[in-house]
């Protein structure tokens, strides 16, 4: 059977108790201190804001960090994305080129006819 633990982490100087399993206690400690970092780094550049607006901006960062590896993980990261797009704009670019050729070959026939 697995034994649950409860430890206490300290987040942007508030203590809190965490329950987890026996085993986990280093990923739950170095999670609560990525948060705390994160939500420090907020609370320096955003003096003013409540802390349930903090804890959303931390949580969206967090969230948005676990989307860029999962993306990594699966061959789509965010360089790859800007070279596709990159791609996609150069064949709309040379698309439009050849477009603008023709309609200059055609206006010039018509202005020698």
């Amino acid at each position: 059977m697995i034994k649950e633990i409860v430890l206490k982490v300290q987040i942007n100087d508030k203590t809190y108790p965490i329950s987890c399993k026996e085993g986990e206690e280093e990923r739950v400690k170095k999670s609560a201190n990525l948060v705390s970092d994160t939500l420090k780094s907020l609370t320096e550049n955003n003096t003013g804001a409540s802390d349930n607006r903090l804890l959303v901006m931390t949580s969206l960062i967090l969230a948005d960090k676990l989307e860029e590896i999962e993306q990594f993980r699966n061959g789509k990261s965010l360089e790859n994305k800007n070279a596709d797009f990159n791609n996609e704009n150069d064949e709309v670019f040379e698309w439009i080129k050849k477009v603008t050729n023709r309609l200059n070959k055609v206006a010039t026939l018509l202005k020698d006819s």
